[in-house]
């Protein structure tokens, strides 16, 4: 059965593997993206024939505000969505604070994936078995959290930062799908593994040492959609609920710190007051 699935950041690396075996497989997918160019020209590539069934885009994850607008585009368009896939992400070597005063790295990696999921979940129930698939890492079992209450306003680099963003969307898919006692919504958090993509392309000396390094245990972005794509279209999402699923399927096991419950109660409040601040 086809199906209708919006993935972000589907114009390179896994992301454009991933909406690609999607495409061929009949699946209708909304691309969300900031190079419409490049977008434009994967829609004209891969649909020949059924332009409708690419969609692009625009979104800036890293702004509260485009992503509000995008998702009332959104809603616009369409009537419900049936899997949301989010795949962007960023590693940064230098500290950054975006506009909205918010950490870069926390804001794409983690905020981003909670607003549109929290936004586009009326669509979402309204779709077949529908799902939400985070592509985490697991950098993230490195993580720590240190919440303060100016958590999310504070600027961070590098691994740490990398780790503690994939740390807490671990902690939301796990605790949230435990929350959901009707299960409305399969949540399920997807390692790809070591792929190799421009996530870790960078100016300084640190980030061309860890590209390299990172590029000789690497394996491509098309073995590392492999697990997103089957998800995507299994008929039995529900079995993966709140689950850490590597090589198609392959249920990896959670370590203590993602269950830990008070530690997710603060993750969970310094969210919602985002929330509250930007009126989301």
């Amino acid at each position: 059965m086809a199906k209708r699935i919006l993935i972000t950041g589907g114009c390179s690396g896994i992301g454009k593997e991933t909406a690609k075996a999607l495409v061929d497989a009949g699946h209708q997918v909304i691309i969300a993206c900031r190079n419409m160019d490049q977008g434009r020209k994967l829609k004209d590539q891969w649909t020949e024939d059924n332009p409708d069934q690419v969609c692009v885009m625009y979104v800036d994850l890293n702004s509260v505000e485009s992503i509000l607008a995008f998702v009332n585009l959104f809603n616009k368009k369409f009537a419900y969505l049936d899997v949301l896939i989010h795949n962007a992400g960023i590693f940064l070597d230098e500290k950054r604070i975006n506009k909205d005063g918010l950490d870069q790295v926390m804001m794409v990696n983690y905020l981003a994936p909670m607003i549109l999921s929290k936004k586009l979940k009326e669509a979402l129930v309204l779709g077949e078995q529908p799902s939400i698939l985070h592509l985490v890492s697991k950098a993230g079992f490195q993580g720590k959290l240190s919440l303060t209450p100016n958590y999310f306003s504070k600027a961070r680099k590098g691994f740490k930062a990398y780790a503690d963003s994939k740390l807490a969307l671990m902690m939301a898919v796990y605790h949230e799908q435990l929350a959901d006692v009707d299960h409305e919504i399969s949540r399920v958090a997807i390692h790809p593994g070591v792929v190799k993509t421009k996530i870790f392309e960078g100016k300084t000396l640190g980030m061309k040492l860890v590209s390299k390094i990172m590029g000789l245990f690497s394996t491509t972005p098309v073995k590392g959609c492999e697990t997103v794509v089957f998800l995507a279209q299994t008929e039995n999402i529900q079995k993966y609920a709140g689950a850490l699923v590597e090589k198609k399927y392959y249920i990896y096991p959670w370590p203590e710190k993602v269950k830990d419950q008070d530690q997710y109660k603060n993750l969970k409040s310094l969210t919602e007051d985002v929330f509250i601040n930007f009126e989301i």
